[in-house]
């Protein structure tokens, strides 16, 4: 893996960003983020650039081979790093792929979450424009950064793999198990920016 550099990571981020919003005009193309995003490898709406790239459009190609026919050399950076992600944080279950082309934001390296007040994002014809940080927007927004669901080599890490079904027992009975269902927190967005996706927290006990 390369020596890993923020600010290259972040303008090449950017480069990708807008290529890949100009693709994602194609309602085709488009649907293929939708339905990756959907597939919540991760319990999130993250889809791994590594994976995607190889999925085949209804054209015949690539996706890989899409996006560079817009721009060559469009991940020459950021395709060294298996983590590297699209990911849909917000509005994904309500989006219409084949009618609403998605804005493309990057997700930015190298700095505290909590300093960002407003994201690079590109439309369709690869218009750049800013993105609150801190307002969650009414729209889909597609994010490319680094996944924070796996490891460098892009395999998912403990505890986010896909749910197992057990047979739990609904009383607290020593030597018995017991599911706790969900974890309320009354305001996410105070703990994790709406650009970073759903909130990761780990239970000690």
């Amino acid at each position: 893996m390369p020596k890993y550099e923020p600010q290259k990571f972040n303008a090449q981020a950017e480069v990708f960003a807008k290529t890949l919003a100009q693709a994602a005009k194609d309602p085709s193309f488009a649907t293929l983020i939708y339905q990756q995003a959907m597939r919540q490898f991760d319990g999130d709406y993250d889809v791994l650039y590594k994976d995607f790239k190889h999925l085949v459009l209804p054209s015949g190609q690539t996706v890989e081979q899409t996006l560079r026919a817009i721009q060559s050399d469009f991940d020459q950076y950021v395709n060294l790093f298996p983590a590297f992600q699209l990911a849909v944080p917000v509005n994904c279950q309500t989006w219409d792929p084949l009618n609403q082309p998605p804005l493309v934001a990057v997700a930015p390296q190298g700095v505290s979450e909590d300093d960002v007040e407003w994201l690079t994002a590109f439309n369709s014809t690869g218009q750049a424009s800013r993105l609150s940080g801190k307002v969650e927007p009414n729209v889909p927004v597609v994010v490319v950064g680094l996944s924070e669901r796996t490891d460098a080599e892009g395999n998912l890490l403990p505890g986010f793999e896909a749910p197992v079904d057990y047979s739990l027992s609904f009383g607290r009975v020593d030597y018995t198990q017991e599911r706790m269902n969900r974890i309320y927190v009354e305001n996410p967005q105070q703990i994790e920016s709406w650009w970073l996706g759903a909130l990761e927290h780990v239970l000690d006990f």
